[in-house]
């Protein structure tokens, strides 16, 4: 068996330092005007934002990764939406945090980042949007020095909620739900070769259930553990093979049923993605082996069941060894 068949979905690892759910289709044109409207508000306040920086003197575009700007550039600035007015008190020239960023926009009484701002990391990343007593809370986008790419759903300065995730070394991306930074819940991993991963998370890696798919055609539907096919699953080649049956670690082991094209079947227990164990294996043409197995052979006591030259049934027994009958138990 292909043990490339778990392999390729790795996680998307999130990370604090480097880091809505889909809007409904709107049924009218006055609809889509007011929901434009607090759009335009949040993208003069942006450019509000900028102008002070500007105006102070103080280039700020300097201090970001120029990959950062390079991927910005692509995708448009980042624009928020609204949150609770009354808490914004002023805008702020660009000041240096304790936490060494350099932060440009609206403050709260207690001269904490509040409302939105932008923020630049000591290494190059950049975060705008949206902050509440310091902390970055509501709807923003997190550009990473390495190129990642976190946009969504913050909460206390953590990636909570729903968002987006695009990690630059293979443009592979994450849609779902985050918590404390990390994906949990439900999402979708999507590959640059069209290969993805739909279902459940838990503190950043694949578990519970859910479906693969690759390239080839071949997929898996069934549970996940730690990111490997593991407890219940039904696996699909794209060449028409077929198991159902137990996982562990990414292989077929437990009991289980294959099935090839050709109309063959297995029925038995599995060992690290062989035959092991007792089992059943069934041929087109009526033929069958009721026995052990060892390592993918038939190994240890058997009998085969088939159609002699006279179209007769016979049945022999046997003990098996590395495939072959090597002694004969039967009585005639």
């Amino acid at each position: 068996m292909n043990q490339t068949k778990s392999e390729g979905l790795g996680e998307l690892s999130i990370k604090r330092e480097n880091v809505k759910a889909p809007e409904a289709f709107l049924e009218s044109e006055n609809q889509e005007n007011i929901a434009y409207f607090p759009l335009l508000q949040s993208a003069a306040r942006g450019y509000l934002v900028r102008r002070d920086l500007a105006s102070n003197g103080t280039d700020l575009e300097s201090l970001v990764c120029p990959l950062v700007l390079e991927i910005e550039s692509s995708q448009g600035f980042y624009v928020t939406e609204e949150i609770d007015e009354n808490l914004i008190v002023k805008h702020k020239k660009p000041t240096q945090l304790k936490d060494g960023t350099i932060y440009i926009g609206e403050l709260n009484s207690k001269k904490k980042p509040n409302g939105v701002g932008i923020q630049v990391h000591s290494d190059g990343s950049k975060y705008v949007g949206q902050f509440r007593d310091g902390q970055k809370q509501g709807k923003g986008r997190l550009i990473s020095s390495n190129g990642d790419v976190y946009e969504g759903s913050f909460s206390e300065g953590k990636a909570e909620g729903l968002g987006k995730f695009i990690r630059y070394s293979d443009k592979a991306t994450y849609n779902g739900e985050f918590k404390d930074d990390k994906q949990d819940g439900h999402g979708k991993e999507v590959y640059s070769d069209g290969a993805y991963y739909e279902g459940e998370y838990s503190e950043g890696i694949k578990h519970g259930k859910g479906k693969f798919i690759w390239k080839d055609g071949s997929f898996y539907e069934g549970e996940v553990k730690n990111n490997k096919l593991h407890g219940k699953g039904k696996y699909v080649w794209g060449n028409g093979k077929k198991y159902k049956g137990d996982w562990e670690h990414g292989c077929m082991q437990g009991k289980g049923r294959f099935k090839w094209k050709d109309g063959r079947v297995y029925k038995g227990e599995y060992l690290e993605d062989k035959k092991h164990g007792y089992g059943e294996f069934y041929w087109p043409d009526g033929k069958v082996y009721k026995g052990y197995w060892e390592k993918g052979q038939q190994c240890g006591y058997g009998v085969l069941e088939y159609r002699n030259k006279n179209n007769e049934w016979k049945q022999v027994e046997g003990q098996w060894l590395n495939g072959k009958r090597v002694k004969n138990l039967s009585k005639d």
